[in-house]
């Protein structure tokens, strides 16, 4: 056996022995990759049970099969309803549904309770349903539901069972997979966000504790506070995936600030407040921390899986050639004689390198090679790829064109064009100078390099120009065309950027994604190795003569069989790393996802220890806000310092004055409106302008009487700046001749709001008064002044009475016409939901019935350029805000506005007949028979199933045969309800 036998039979051995150890690896990642493709490219959960498990396995286990096939495709309402249907006992899909019937429009939440109310039925002592309930009553317009809402949440902390429906669950699922050898991440990746409610749970909490502080009942605080804060404990407690984790982290912090601010604490209290704050802030960093690892995992692992995707794609596809080229070189001619040179194989190797780099400018910033094979093509295709396609053939073509020229002598290259050469020299020079001249503060080391490429770009601008003053014609003649033509690197290329462009191509069309790839191999190879012995282009006359016996042709295919099986192994050797780093990766990620015990059995505890944790990471000595890393870390440590005591935070401030850059008075203010009141004087000591008016705003905020006087000089000069801009600007239509009156009235509401908090209400609601009479209808609703966003924004400052009456004193003098505003509506909506009453909200609804409302597109000219096409789609065209304000004044209704709503009974609009049907029977409305029957009977499946709500039992029975899912699901938890 000869020296090169022996190399290569070692490599091979090497080779062999690892993919033997790689194997288990393969295997895995093989699993993961199919299911993956198979998500991306099927969006029918119909078809799941027999093209992705099989039948026979969905008929083992049909209920896993309808959860996975649910996983992937985010059934919608009616298909989860049919699901309800079909499994009547199965937890995830009612407590699915009960949050899609809480966000419908214009269904009363009532629907969403029933269902809430059958899943404590199936689980009594699940405290994750009765937290579900409690958010359902607090969204429920009536005054006897916040008591309940409380119970049941008291109720729901006393259980000892905390369970996730999914949970009950995964295991089946996995199952399934696992004996059908399918990949299981996909589902770890896609499992249901069942703690999504718990984000309004904690923003209807945080609205009902300000309620309260704003009542001045501390025993509703405390109660309210002690409540929340068990929630978020048994969140924590019973977290198994960090959005659970995050969700209890929030509330106990959420809660903990606002028992610092509106409960008076004594020492103690106030050192147990800031030890349960230090726990949620070292839990949102094990959160944060841990979906760091997450994403870096993923990230990694997408990158192992693409790179050895490719790879493996190289090597069968080189092998399979390799093998084809062998047997017809033994059946035809072999010429084993063959030498290549060290050249050949540097060539080669450069041809695959610039195919992926031109592959990878053609994907989008988020694809490559491999996510374009396992994606459906986008509804938007790029079709930046025709470039690549018709350039390469378009070069060649004008090059074998040009080639038909005579060439001409080189002779003329003599001449020089003194002259030409200097005018060209003369704008040379002249640019250069007005470069020069427009840089200010000349540094070398920043501005030396833009300076060099300005002059270099314009030296080569004047040296073309002054050879196509002086040769003329005469280059285009010079250039050896045939040369270029028989050039097996300029062939090369293009044949390298028309596979690029082929590529993307096929994976718009969702088909044969590795084509390209194919062939490359046989094609760059030919190329390089044959030599041409007719008047066909090269590669054709290989094809042509591949499977001939004469010496060119056998030379060929020798050189084929030296040049291609080194980069086989070398993209083996390559591969075989990366497959047992994916495989690592998928399984840290898994891990990172499953939240393993020992994660968390090391959830810190609301102790000194936690606290010192806390005094230990707050560190501004190497914070550079510069950089993006940076200004996250002194993000964080700012974070830090409301948690805090009076002896630990001066030195932290004093750490952060002398930072670079050092804290200023915004960062300590924004810890004003979060610290405990011991902590406050300490704060204000470190203050750069204490007397400053946004710092007596934010001290007024706080609850400082003492700045009151000075506040409300202030707001005295504000009012007369106010006057003089209203005096000077009455017709003025330019933002910036608006942008005075503009701040004027944003400064007014901004000091009213603050003073609010150390003024009696009807004291702080006359100032508002006397902001709104400087303002008239038209200047109310110009859009550069966006005085209404203000006026909304500061209402949260007032009690419940004195806002009502300024909102509604807003409304008459604008004759309710901020409905028709085209910003801010969201603002408005808010404001009509805290502070509206009965009168405002019958006058709303007589509006918005005879008018509904139109919200325009956000940023009209940056939608076509947003990736995520279901924010396009949402975007893309006006949404109706008619049922998001008519959800607004539900709760205001009393008896009085049955006959303005029963107007609406038998409108057009079956959204608008659902909605009253809906408020009627909150109402007390005593329905007649007939017009119930009528209901019923009605196509909008929202009005049924409205009216099925109001008839209750006696129409339960009838309607569990109504063609709509919803409808029939609703019949059937009434009915079966106690």
């Amino acid at each position: 056996m000869s020296k090169r036998s022996k190399i290569w039979s070692l490599a091979l051995l090497g080779c062999l022995l690892l993919t033997v150890s790689q194997m288990p690896n393969f295997t895995t990642l093989w699993r993961e990759y199919d299911a993956i493709r198979y998500y991306s490219q099927s969006d029918d959960a119909a078809t799941l049970d027999t093209s992705m498990i099989g039948p026979e396995a969905a008929a083992a286990d049909p209920e896993a099969a309808d959860i996975l096939g649910h996983l992937v495709s985010e059934s919608d309402m009616d298909a989860l309803a049919a699901l309800v249907l079909k499994y009547p006992h199965n937890e995830l899909f009612a407590f699915e549904l009960a949050n899609q019937l809480l966000e419908a429009h214009d269904l009363s939440p009532q629907a969403a309770l029933t269902m809430a109310s059958n899943l404590i039925t199936l689980d009594p002592r699940n405290a994750h349903y009765r937290y579900l309930k409690a958010y359902l009553l607090l969204n429920l317009p009536a005054e006897n539901s916040f008591e309940a809402a409380i119970s049941e949440l008291e109720l729901g902390n006393r259980l000892s069972d905390f369970k996730l429906s999914y949970s009950k669950y995964k295991q089946r699922v996995e199952s399934l997979l696992g004996n059908q050898r399918k990949g299981t991440l996909k589902t770890d990746l896609l499992a249901p966000d069942e703690g999504g409610f718990y984000g309004g749970l904690n923003r209807k909490l945080t609205q009902c504790i300000e309620a309260a502080a704003k009542k001045t009942d501390r025993a509703s605080v405390l109660r309210l506070t002690r409540v929340a804060a068990a929630v978020g404990d048994t969140l924590v407690g019973n977290a198994h995936g960090p959005g659970l984790l995050m969700k209890g982290a929030l509330i106990i912090t959420a809660t903990n600030y606002l028992k610092f601010k509106h409960a008076e604490l004594s020492p103690h209290e106030a050192e147990q407040v800031r030890f349960h704050l230090a726990r949620g802030k070292a839990l949102m960093d094990i959160v944060g921390g841990n979906n760091s690892i997450t994403m870096d995992a993923i990230e990694a692992l997408i990158a192992a899986i693409m790179t050895s995707a490719t790879l493996l794609a190289l090597f069968a596809f080189s092998g399979l050639f390799c093998f084809l080229t062998l047997v017809v070189a033994l059946l035809r001619k072999h010429a084993p004689d063959v030498k290549v040179s060290f050249k050949k194989y540097i060539q080669y190797g450069s041809v695959f390198l610039c195919y992926f780099v031109f592959v990878s400018l053609l994907a989008p910033a988020r694809e490559s090679l491999f996510v374009i094979s396992i994606h459906p093509a986008p509804e938007e295709p790029d079709y930046s790829y025709l470039l690549f396609l018709v350039l390469p053939i378009a070069l060649w073509t004008a090059l074998r064109l040009m080639g038909l020229l005579r060439p001409c002598h080189r002779n003329k290259l003599y001449e020089f064009g003194i002259a030409k050469a200097v005018f060209c020299a003369v704008i040379w020079i002249q640019a250069t100078l007005s470069g020069l001249a427009d840089v200010q503060d000349w540094a070398w080391d920043r501005d030396l390099f833009p300076f060099l490429g300005f002059t270099g770009m314009w030296f080569a601008f004047c040296l073309a120009l002054w050879a196509a003053l002086v040769y003329g014609w005469f280059l285009i003649r010079l250039i050896p065309y045939r040369r270029l033509v028989k050039s097996r690197g300029l062939s090369l290329i293009l044949l390298a950027a028309f596979l690029a462009g082929l590529t993307r191509l096929l994976s718009t069309l969702n088909c044969l994604p590795w084509l390209p790839l194919v062939l490359l191999i046989p094609c760059s190879a030919i190329i390089l190795t044959h030599r041409r012995s007719s008047k066909m282009p090269l590669l054709l006359d290989a094809l042509y003569r591949f499977f001939g016996k004469r010496e060119e042709i056998a030379a060929t295919r020798a050189k084929v069989l030296r040049v291609i099986p080194p980069y086989m192994i070398i993209s083996w050797l390559i591969l075989l790393p990366y497959v047992g780093s994916a495989a690592a990766n998928l399984r840290r990620l898994k891990t990172v996802l499953a939240y393993p015990p020992e994660v968390l059995a090391a959830l810190p505890l609301p102790d000194r220890s936690t606290y010192q944790s806390i005094l230990d990471r707050i560190d501004f000595s190497h914070v550079d806000s510069s950089s993006l890393p940076g200004a996250i870390r002194r993000s964080q440590a700012l974070g830090y310092l409301p948690v805090l005591g009076p002896k630990d935070l001066p030195a932290a401030l004093r750490q952060a004055k002398t930072a670079q850059p050092p804290a200023e008075d915004y960062d300590l203010l924004q810890l004003m409106e979060r610290c405990g009141p011991d902590v406050y004087d300490i704060i204000l000591k470190s203050l750069d302008s204490p007397q400053s008016e946004y710092t007596l705003i934010a001290r007024a905020k706080s609850g400082d009487a003492t700045v009151k006087t000075r506040l409300l000089k202030r707001f005295d000069d504000a009012l007369s700046e106010l006057d003089v801009t209203n005096a000077a600007t009455p017709e003025r239509t330019s933002y910036r001749r608006f942008k005075p009156r503009r701040w004027a009235f944003s400064r007014c509401f901004g000091i009213a709001s603050a003073l609010a908090a150390v003024s009696e209400p009807n004291e702080a609601m006359t100032r508002f008064m006397n902001v709104l009479d400087q303002i008239d209808s038209t200047a109310w609703h110009r859009k550069e002044l966006s005085i209404a966003f203000y006026f909304h924004n500061s209402l949260d400052s007032l009690p419940r009475p004195q806002a009502s009456k300024l909102l509604k004193s807003s409304l008459k003098k604008t004759d309710y016409s901020d409905l028709s505003l085209r910003q801010n509506l969201s603002r408005l909506e808010d404001a009509l939901a805290l502070f509206a009453d009965c009168e405002i909200a019958e006058q709303v609804f007589i509006r918005i019935s005879e008018s509904p409302l139109i919200r325009n597109p956000l940023f009209p000219n940056m939608q076509a350029n947003w990736p995520f096409e279901d924010v396009k789609e949402k975007f893309a065209n006006p949404f109706d805000l008619t049922s998001s304000f008519r959800k607004a004044i539900s709760p205001h209704f009393r008896k009085r506005s049955i006959p303005v709503l029963k107007n609406e009974l038998h409108a057009e609009d079956p959204a608008l007949v659902a909605y009253v049907v809906w408020q009627l029977t909150r109402l007390g409305y005593e329905w007649p028979d007939q017009e119930l029957k009528q209901l019923l009977e009605n196509e909008h499946w929202k009005v049924r199933a409205n009216a099925l709500l109001a008839a209750g039992k006696q129409a339960a029975d009838l309607m569990q045969t109504d063609d709509n899912n919803i409808v029939r699901v609703i019949a059937a938890m009434i009915a079966t309800a106690e």
